[in-house]
């Protein structure tokens, strides 16, 4: 899939939104993950990290960036794991999901 035609003012419109939404995302994500670096057995907190991330990917497969969709899919392979117990939280994962 190729980018967004970002000249078309409704393509454009489109990927402002989607701007702010991933941005905020993000802003909750990092704060997100490091409480649950504290509080490692809370599993509404670790399943509202894999919904952010799980809507990060959506929106950015509909946007078609593909790189972002390939890296949020491993986040959501790791969270997906924390949360069938898997894998424990440790400072490693957390690490490597902020810097997803």
């Amino acid at each position: 899939m190729t980018a967004p035609d970002l000249n078309d003012p409704e393509i454009q419109e489109i990927f402002e939104g989607y701007l702010i939404e991933t941005h905020e995302i993000l802003d909750q994500l990092s704060p997100d993950l490091m409480s649950l670096e504290e509080t490692p057995e809370d599993k509404d907190l670790l399943n509202s990290i894999f919904r952010g991330f799980h809507t990060v990917k959506g929106t950015s497969g509909f946007m078609g960036f593909d790189s972002i969709v390939g890296i949020t899919h491993h986040a959501e392979d790791i969270l997906n794991k924390l949360r069938k117990d898997e894998l424990k939280t440790t400072q490693e994962i957390i690490d490597v999901l902020l810097e997803v």
